[in-house]
Parts: C-alpha cells; sequence; structure tokens
C-alpha cells in the first residue's frame, strides 16, 4: 500500500480542486450535503481491511478533518472462512452445470449463457472469489460495495474492534496523527440519516500535528 500521506495529499489535491470549481458534495434530490469519498488508502489490519474515505462537504460548507473508516474481510480472511464452512470456488464443470440449471429454470439458452458469461468475467475481476453453494449454486460474496471495495459477508465487530481497528489504521497511515471526535455532530447534522458511524464503520474526525 502506498503511503497514506501521499494519499492526503491527493485528497487535498481534490478538495482544493473541488472548492475552486465544484460544489465538494452535494445531491439537490436526496438534500444530503455531505458524503464519504471513493476509498484512496487501504489497510490491512489482521483479518480486517479497512478502507479509508474522507468526508466532504459542500464548498459553502465548513467541517471539521472527518474520514470515515469502514470494514471488511481481507480476502485471505475471507477464504479461510469459506474453507471452514466446506465452500469452495468452482472448477469448469460448476459453470457448465450451473448454466445447464438456468436453463433447467426456464430461462432461455442465450440468456443463460449471457449471465454466467458476465459473472465468469467478474470472477476474473474480483479478488472475492465465488463459492459454490450446498445446492449447487455459485454465489459471490453479497456486499454493500458491489465487488469493487471489498467484502462484509458475514462479518460481526463490536463498538470496541471498531475503535480499535479504526486506531490500528490511523497508526499505519499517519502515526503522528490520532483519532479526536466519534460522529461529530456539525457532519452529521448534513445529511437526512446522519453521517455517523455504523456496525462495520467509523466517522471521526482527524488530529494531526
Amino acid at each position: 500500500m502506498k503511503s497514506f500521506v501521499r494519499g492526503v495529499g491527493v485528497w487535498g489535491l481534490c478538495a482544493l480542486l473541488l472548492s475552486a470549481c465544484g460544489d465538494g458534495y452535494s445531491d439537490p434530490i436526496s438534500g444530503h450535503q455531505v458524503g464519504a469519498q471513493s476509498p484512496k488508502a487501504t489497510v490491512e489490519v489482521g483479518r480486517i481491511e479497512v478502507r479509508i474515505s474522507r468526508v466532504v462537504a459542500s464548498r459553502k460548507i465548513k467541517i471539521p478533518n472527518t474520514y470515515a473508516f469502514r470494514f471488511g474481510w481481507t480476502s485471505d480472511a475471507y477464504d479461510r472462512r469459506n474453507r471452514a464452512r466446506g465452500l469452495r470456488q468452482p472448477t469448469e464443470r460448476d459453470w457448465q452445470k450451473y448454466e445447464a440449471s438456468l436453463v433447467g429454470g426456464r430461462v432461455k439458452s442465450k440468456g443463460a449463457a449471457v449471465v454466467v458469461k458476465s459473472q465468469r468475467k467478474r470472477e476474473r475481476r474480483t479478488k472475492f472469489k465465488p463459492v459454490v453453494t450446498r445446492g449447487g449454486k455459485i454465489a459471490f460474496c453479497n456486499d454493500t460495495w458491489g465487488g469493487k471495495y471489498g467484502c462484509t459477508t458475514g462479518l460481526s465487530l463490536t463498538r470496541a474492534e471498531r475503535l480499535r481497528l479504526t486506531r490500528a489504521a490511523l497508526a499505519k497511515t499517519q502515526p503522528r496523527c490520532k483519532i479526536g471526535q466519534i460522529d461529530p455532530p456539525k457532519v452529521a447534522a448534513l445529511h437526512p440519516e446522519g453521517m455517523k458511524s455504523g456496525k462495520l464503520s467509523v466517522v471521526a474526525t482527524i488530529i494531526c500535528p
């Protein structure tokens, strides 16, 4: 992983550009005035992958230096979890059987081929590989990141574990900085549902010397 210092530099440049040329973050349809950018740094802490994103607001609104820390499995931990549950990655034969099962389920042959082709393309580009279920189906990680940023299937973390992971990720990327306020009210107030920590995330201000 590249240095978080370099990542912060990129975020800082983006923030300047957004301030000069755009709104930073605003969604006139939903009314959201704050949101997290795409992850710019990723850190592995044991079995957990921590994705770090800067939280930005409309250019007319000032918020404290805030980041979102989101948690998912590392690809190795996800594979170990699957093996422990008796699941395996699909073979060529499994893909053929899966396509035949789609046709048997009244999906047209051409449509089934398109579905399998799409899923096999996804298999090649994701590090969280699909598994063959006990019913013979092929299943991908059912996460909220669209398969692009991570995998959270079956992951459960206590609040204490989330805070420990946040501090560990910050120590790996910006050791001179520390966690400030968790769920800063000024930031949460800009989002209708509240821009705050969830079951697999921490939103916090960052204090650096």
